[in-house]
């Protein structure tokens, strides 16, 4: 199941920008928030995330000079209590 629902426990791989496939899940750190997406190409030095969940987000962009650590989304296990 590639979703991720609110709870769930993920486990990470970190990597480099240059390690991204685009379309794959991952965890990004910038310089100001923490967060679970989808990157996708947008230019040389910025980088589109789409949201897991399309319904209630919005895709954005940030520079690539924000980003402080990537993590590749290997697995997650959902809470059930």
């Amino acid at each position: 199941e590639p979703k991720i629902n609110h709870g769930d426990i993920i486990a990470l791989h970190q990597c480099t920008l240059n390690d991204i496939q685009y379309g794959e899940i991952y965890a990004v750190v910038l310089d100001t928030i923490r967060t679970i997406k989808i990157p996708a190409g947008a230019g040389s030095d910025k980088l589109r995330f789409i949201p897991i969940n399309t319904n209630d987000y919005d895709e954005q962009e940030f520079d690539k000079s924000r980003i402080i650590n990537v993590f590749e989304v290997i697995g997650s296990i959902s809470k059930f209590f």
